[in-house]
C-alpha cells in the first residue's frame, strides 16, 4: 500500500493474465451480457472479427486489479476512469494492464494514472486515464506478533534448558536418593499446583544432573530426558 506522500510521478505497476473461455462465460453470467460476439462461436464467425472476443469491460477490469492490489494498493477508491478500446482481445490472448502515476492533486490528495492494456504482441488494446483516492492508513493499527512455543525455533540444547527451567513435577511416588525433605516437597508442590492425595508430602522435582528412581516405573530415569512431545 502506498500513501499519497509515498507515490511519485512515474511510479508504475502491472498485471498480466491469459483470457480463458471460462473467464468470458463467467463474466457473461455475472453481468448478463450474453452478446453472441462473446458466447456464440457460430455467430461470432460471421461477424467483424471472425471469432469470439472477450468483453471490453472484462479486459478493462484488470486496470482495477492493478490499482486496488498494487499501486496505490488496498484501500484505493475509484473516482473516475475513461477507456478507449483500440483493438479486440480474443480467447487465449495474454494481456498486460499497466498504470503509471501522472499527476498528484494536492488539495484533495487524489492521484491520476495513465492506464493501458496491451496484448502478447505488444499491441495496445485499451487506453485511458484513472483518478483515485489514495489509501489512508488506519490510525492505531498494530500488527500482532505471531504466537510460538519458547523452543519452536531453537535447537535440542534449548529444549533441555526449557525442560529444566520449568522443573517438571513427577506425580508418582519416588525414592529420591538425595532425600528431599517433606517441607521442600510441599513447597515445590504448592508452587507447581500439583495435587497428589497418595503422596502429599513427597513430590520430587526432576532437576538437571540429578538421578532418581520412580517406583511407579521400576527403572532409573534422568532429569535431562527430553519430553516426548
Amino acid at each position: 500500500m502506498a500513501t499519497f506522500e509515498q507515490i511519485n510521478l512515474g511510479d508504475s505497476a502491472s498485471f498480466t493474465k491469459t483470457i480463458s473461455e471460462s473467464d468470458v462465460y463467467l463474466f457473461a453470467g455475472i453481468t448478463g451480457d450474453l452478446n453472441p460476439a462473446h458466447v456464440n462461436a457460430v455467430a461470432a464467425s460471421e461477424g467483424m472479427f471472425k471469432q469470439r472476443i472477450a468483453h471490453g469491460m472484462l479486459t478493462g477490469s484488470f486496470i482495477s486489479t492493478v490499482l486496488a492490489m498494487q499501486l496505490p494498493g488496498p484501500g484505493t477508491i475509484y473516482v473516475g476512469q475513461n477507456l478507449q478500446f483500440r483493438g479486440p482481445v480474443f480467447i487465449g490472448d495474454t494481456v498486460t494492464a499497466r498504470v503509471e502515476a501522472t499527476e498528484k492533486l494536492d488539495q484533495r490528495k487524489w492521484v491520476k494514472f495513465k492506464t493501458t492494456i496491451t496484448n502478447q504482441d505488444g499491441k495496445l488494446v485499451v487506453d485511458g486515464e484513472a483518478t483515485v483516492i489514495r489509501p489512508r492508513p488506519e490510525p492505531g493499527l498494530v500488527q500482532a506478533a505471531p504466537l510460538r512455543r519458547p523452543w519452536s525455533s531453537t535447537g535440542p540444547g534449548d529444549v533441555r534448558s526449557h525442560w529444566r527451567a520449568n522443573s517438571v513435577r513427577c506425580r508418582c511416588s519416588v525414592d529420591d536418593r538425595r532425600g528431599a525433605t517433606s517441607s521442600e516437597s510441599s513447597q515445590l508442590a504448592a508452587a507447581s499446583g500439583v495435587r497428589n492425595a497418595a503422596t502429599p508430602a513427597r513430590l520430587p522435582v526432576y532437576r538437571a544432573n540429578r538421578r532418581t528412581r520412580a517406583s511407579c516405573s521400576g527403572r532409573d530415569t534422568r532429569a535431562t530426558r527430553i519430553p516426548s512431545w
